[in-house]
């Protein structure tokens, strides 16, 4: 009996390993599309007024 627990044992500590680095793994993506979007929201501004002083000059 003692065997199937360590057997379950070390299957959920591997698997919980694999769930943290996913995890941590999704966050850093998510934070570079963060970055991301920062800097296209960034460049839609300056097109926009670069546009609106091109459409009123």
């Amino acid at each position: 009996m003692a065997d199937i627990k360590n057997k379950l044992e070390a299957q959920y500590a591997t698997k919980r390993e694999a769930v943290i680095d996913e995890v941590a793994d999704l966050e850093q993506q998510l934070e570079l599309k963060g970055n991301e979007i920062c800097i296209l929201n960034a460049s839609i501004d300056g097109l926009k007024s670069v546009n609106t002083v091109t459409a009123s000059g």
